[in-house]
């Protein structure tokens, strides 16, 4: 396939082609319907024969004109919406939404939604309890630590914030039967 010499700008490529040609391919850089489609809307089809406009439509868009302009508009798009991150997350969240929203299959709407509940503005799937139940542990890791480096350091009774004392002993705690015993190999070796 003929590719895009790097001095050559969008203008520059659309200036060899005709209107029909130039639009197939901002309709195909712009995704969202099937190449066929397209063709059909650009070209306005009306022949009668599904496999004549398969054809047709196939041929167009495999010109190189075409697909090179096409392939430009999209990497155009693509630096674009990089060099700005705020612009870049809102397009990934209209893809995302407009594929929920848009899609007859059950199971990319079902995908499209549960990205769409992953991202930082939803939240959806993020459990509260087990952030509280992280921070209740780093808490009491952190009093144990205290109390055991105050026994450490001389002072007779080591006691937590409220007045408790606190046992600094190092006894050895059984393993908990929902940790794995095996060590992990990093995934994938084999068993």
């Amino acid at each position: 396939m003929a590719r895009r010499k790097p001095s050559e700008t969008i203008v520059e490529l659309e200036k060899g082609m005709t209107p029909k040609q130039v639009k197939l391919a901002r309709a195909l850089a712009a995704g969202g319907v099937p190449k066929v489609e397209a063709y059909r809307q650009v070209y306005g089809w009306k022949g009668k024969s599904a496999n004549a406009l398969q054809v047709a439509a196939t041929k167009a868009c495999q010109n190189d004109k075409v697909s090179i302009l096409a392939t430009s508009l999209r990497e155009t798009e693509s630096a674009r919406l990089w060099e700005d991150k705020d612009r870049f997350r809102n397009w990934i969240m209209k893809g995302i939404t407009d594929t929920a929203a848009n899609t007859e299959s059950d199971i990319t709407r079902l995908k499209a939604l549960e990205l769409a509940g992953k991202t930082r503005f939803a939240s959806v799937f993020e459990e509260p309890q087990a952030n509280e139940a992280n921070a209740a542990v780093a808490g009491s890791l952190v009093d144990l630590i205290g109390a055991r480096l105050q026994s450490l350091l001389g002072v007779a009774t080591p006691t937590l914030g409220d007045g408790e004392v606190v046992d600094t002993t190092c006894d050895p705690v059984a393993p908990d039967a929902t940790m794995p015993t095996d060590t992990p190999t990093g995934g994938g070796e084999g068993d």
